[in-house]
């Protein structure tokens, strides 16, 4: 049987895989339904107004999905806050792809 360490490893590498390919699906959904962020007046990718409401949820899934990749990196550390603030204060308040042993 695993050890719980590194299934807790395994559910956040999970999570923030599943966070970068919601945020992609995210970013597709503004090239379709925002353009006039970009000052167009045709979408730049064509999906149905139908999907639109989806991509108005992606958001909250998103961040669902972050806040449990914290509770999980905090459940990791036995419950601990200040190591989980010293050790992933990056994923805290970054994207889930950057750890603190990667920043200088």
């Amino acid at each position: 049987m695993p050890a719980p360490q590194s299934i807790m490893y395994t559910i956040s590498k999970i999570l923030d895989l599943a966070v970068l390919g919601l945020l992609v699906v995210f970013f597709i959904g503004v090239l379709a339904f925002e353009v006039a962020y970009f000052g167009l007046s045709e979408p730049i990718i064509p999906i149905p107004h139908e999907a639109e409401p989806y991509f108005e949820v992606l958001p909250w899934v998103i961040l669902g999905l972050l806040m449990a990749d914290i509770y999980v990196k905090y459940v990791k550390l036995g419950s601990d806050w200040r190591a989980l603030v010293r050790q992933h204060w990056p994923d805290i308040i970054t994207d889930p792809g950057v750890h603190a042993d990667q920043i200088h």
